[in-house]
């Protein structure tokens, strides 16, 4: 079965635990796990091999271990926060909304254009632009592919994945 429920795969996930900076309890733990995109089968990823400036562009990769791979989604915030960097994705432009946008790296800031809910569907949707995450060129699948928003169409590079 390629899709699995966040409750079902956080009981066999290989995931990375750390101590939640920044949260009201100091014992609270964060589970980073890998995102695949299901059209490519490749991993959500950052541009130059893992950057972790401002503005650097999320990406599609074949899935590795590097700490860019791995990803955290914040709740009741929405924020995606990044191992690597500790930073989340945002929209390019301060927040763009068009279709097209490219999905950054960004010091996480409580924004809505960082607030990210995932549906059952399986889709990433921003709620400041009202679009899902997708693939630039209409779906791309090759390694560095950029990360966009989208309108949410339910096709498969809107399809992201947990998978460990």
């Amino acid at each position: 079965m390629r899709k699995k429920s966040w409750a079902a795969m956080a009981t066999g996930v290989l995931a990375v635990a750390t101590l939640a900076a920044g949260t009201p309890s100091a014992s609270a733990v964060d589970i980073y796990s890998r995102v695949a995109n299901y059209k490519s089968g490749r991993c959500l990823s950052l541009e130059g091999g893992g950057g972790t400036a401002n503005g650097t562009d999320a990406i599609l990769w074949d899935c590795g271990t590097g700490h860019e791979q791995y990803w955290f989604h914040a709740t009741p915030s929405g924020e995606i926060r990044n191992l690597k960097s500790g930073k989340c994705l945002s929209l390019d432009g301060g927040g763009g909304t068009a279709n097209g946008t490219k999905v950054i790296l960004w010091d996480c800031n409580g924004r809505a254009e960082q607030a990210w809910d995932y549906s059952g569907g399986h889709q990433w949707y921003n709620e400041k632009a009202g679009r899902c995450m997708s693939t630039a060129g209409g779906g791309g699948t090759a390694n560095g592919t950029k990360v966009i928003i989208y309108n949410c169409i339910g096709s498969d590079e809107q399809d992201w994945d947990y998978i460990g």
